[in-house]
């Protein structure tokens, strides 16, 4: 019976593939056997780097960095005085350096329910 690894790579005719400087072939037993350990190695390698990078969001947690992006607060009747000069949702987003997506949901959040963004 043949792996699932194995049967992939003889559906997308791999029958030889050159890593490197090495001559893999992957219609062998002893190929695709070396072909499931580097693809292991790649696996942990990757498992290693998620865990340093959530290791340094926590010690920057830890040290009080704020993370992600910053807030910005935006005063709704900003955004009606500028539609209401006809200014369009993109250029009333230009002029207060925020994305139009932002400003049309900031004037009909609070049109509806009162709230700012994020319940802010």
């Amino acid at each position: 019976m043949q792996s699932a690894t194995g049967e992939f790579l003889k559906h997308l005719f791999l029958e030889h593939s050159v890593v490197g400087n090495f001559d893999l072939h992957t219609a062998t037993l002893a190929g695709r056997m070396v072909f499931t350990i580097l693809g292991a190695v790649a696996e942990l390698e990757r498992s290693l780097i998620v865990e340093r990078v959530k290791a340094g969001l926590r010690n920057a947690r830890a040290k009080g960095k704020r993370l992600g992006r910053p807030r910005v607060f935006l005063d709704r009747s900003k955004v009606v005085a500028l539609r209401a000069e006809g200014l369009s949702w993109a250029d009333s987003a230009e002029r207060l350096g925020v994305g139009e997506g932002t400003v049309y949901w900031l004037a009909h959040a609070q049109e509806h329910t009162g709230e700012g963004p994020r319940g802010h």
